[in-house]
């Protein structure tokens, strides 16, 4: 149960933080301000589901330290496969789980 419960934790953890850093990189870029206080919250909950995906398999084997490697790897996937299957293969997904369970696993 605990390497269950630190890999959906990294894997929210790592795809806020890598969602946020891309949206501060670009406004950045643009020279527009953004607010320091945004969080999405929908990268953060599936985060949470890409890296309980990631960890599922091979929970009852892995260590607690490789169950963080797992989940913030699993999360920062999530971010970057967000990003491609809804613009760029034109995939209708209103909840945004597609990434979740493909490329997580």
């Amino acid at each position: 149960a605990m390497t269950t419960t630190v890999a959906g934790s990294m894997g929210g953890i790592s795809a806020m933080l890598f969602s946020r850093s891309r949206s501060l990189w670009s406004a950045w870029r643009k020279g527009v301000q953004v607010s320091q206080t945004e969080v999405d919250v929908m990268h953060l909950s599936n985060g949470i589901l890409a890296g309980l995906v990631a960890i599922t398999a091979g929970c009852d084997v892995v260590l607690a330290t490789d169950a963080v490697f797992i989940g913030a790897v699993a999360g920062v996937l999530y971010s970057v496969s967000s990003e491609i299957i809804g613009p760029v293969l034109h995939i209708d997904d209103v909840r945004g789980c597609s990434p979740d369970s493909g490329p997580s696993a």
